[in-house]
């Protein structure tokens, strides 16, 4: 999913599903928090990230990392950079939003 999509539907929801999208996205409510998969699929894709189980790197020259059987190649520069723009801006909303979860718990509300 893009996460330009995500910061969009989060910031701005198409009027009537604000809750769902809360519900899905936001670890704050009791969904499936797919903000937090987001964020770490995200951080799989940078060049500095570790190779993860199930992922492992194959040729060096080419690029091409392997993934439970899928296969894709080195990102662009800039592709990185849009990248690292929207992962910034997506684990603040998460940071921030796991706040709001705290504090609605040490006050007896959620």
């Amino acid at each position: 999913m893009s996460k330009t999509f995500i910061k969009t539907a989060l910031t701005k929801p198409p009027e009537g599903l604000a809750e769902v999208i809360q519900w899905l996205y936001a670890p704050s409510h009791k969904g499936p928090q797919l903000l937090r998969l987001v964020v770490e699929e995200c951080r799989t894709l940078l060049p500095d990230a570790a190779p993860t189980e199930g992922m492992e790197k194959t040729d060096e020259a080419s690029g091409v990392l392997k993934n439970e059987g899928k296969s894709r190649s080195r990102l662009s520069s800039g592709a990185l950079v849009l990248l690292r723009r929207n992962l910034e801006w997506l684990e603040e909303y998460l940071r921030h939003d796991e706040g709001l979860r705290e504090d609605s718990m040490d006050t007896g509300g959620y």
